[in-house]
């Protein structure tokens, strides 16, 4: 099975609702395509229930529950090689790892101020390393007057040293490392929330290279087309195209305005499969050969 990954968006389900009042959990799907689903819901069978029927889709099964009420989780990654997951939290300065069978422990605990929140995450079982996105995002927890810094941390997959870092001042909370794809080379590209911004880091590179400044406009959901030439990422209310040998930006022409709303965004087969949280909403985007435009939308969850 393909497992590529959608992340979900804790912003999109406010802590004011009844999900968040109440104990909560964490519950993965599995869906036919191969893509999990992070979705939350509270700790008890009808939770579970209502949990299951929020993602539509024939075949869907619950892979794992977290019993704990406070990580509001945005991210999961998966390594292929061991079979374990690895969720963060919104809330806490913690990333968990867990394992085929259900179990799970600490990866990554108590870096405040270096990990203050997780956001995007992506795995690189090849080299075995874990990319994360942190910032502070006091919607979720920590206190608004802590020193605030984000940026991306890079750890070892296997034991969860932090072996590199990549942080600057955070003078707005909106100001905030998003998400993350990964080229065939090992390099690293990242969005940043509502500032308009994708950056390349180099694994051994003491700094990051600031690629793409569009001001006043939000990115965030970003991937790469396999071969690595093209990257993909929200702008604004649209999808863009980045050809990273000439860089020309190019607008995605795309059906009923698709682009909108758009968080986690995965390239497969062909395909930019959009995660939609305003709308509840996951989507198949299906491109033309030149991945110049989309043909049609297909609605999978």
């Amino acid at each position: 099975m393909n497992r590529e990954i959608l992340d979900g968006c804790p912003s999109c389900w406010s802590p004011r609702r009844a999900v968040f009042r109440d104990a909560a959990s964490i519950v993965v799907s599995v869906l036919e395509l191969g893509l999990l689903v992070l979705a939350l819901g509270p700790f008890d069978s009808s939770g579970q229930a209502r949990a299951q029927a929020h993602v539509q889709s024939p075949g869907a099964e619950i892979l794992f529950t977290i019993p704990e009420h406070d990580l509001y989780p945005e991210n999961i990654a998966f390594d292929p090689r061991s079979g374990d997951y690895f969720l963060g939290s919104m809330g806490q300065s913690r990333i968990l790892r867990i394992h085929p069978d259900g179990s799970y422990e600490d990866f990554v605990a108590g870096l405040e101020p270096v990990l203050q929140t997780t956001v995007g995450m992506k795995v690189d079982a090849q080299r075995r390393f874990l990319w994360v996105c942190t910032g502070r995002y006091t919607l979720f927890g920590g206190e608004a007057g802590a020193p605030s810094r984000t940026g991306v941390l890079l750890f070892n997959l296997d034991d969860g040293e932090l072996l590199q870092s990549w942080l600057v001042d955070q003078p707005d909370p909106g100001h905030i490392f998003n998400d993350i794809a990964l080229a065939p080379n090992g390099d690293a590209y990242v969005t940043t929330t509502l500032f308009g911004q994708v950056y390349r880091i180099r694994p051994d590179a003491e700094e990051m290279e600031l690629l793409l400044d569009v001001p006043e406009n939000q990115t965030n959901g970003i991937t790469l087309d396999p071969e690595g030439r093209y990257l993909f990422f929200t702008l604004g209310r649209t999808i863009s195209r980045l050809d990273l040998r000439t860089r020309e930006l190019t607008e995605i022409p795309v059906p009923d305005d698709a682009g909108a709303g758009t968080d986690g965004m995965y390239f497969l087969d062909g395909a930019l499969v959009v995660l939609k949280p305003r709308l509840g909403q996951i989507a198949r985007l299906v491109l033309n050969e030149s991945l110049e435009g989309g043909e049609r939308v297909e609605v999978l969850a």
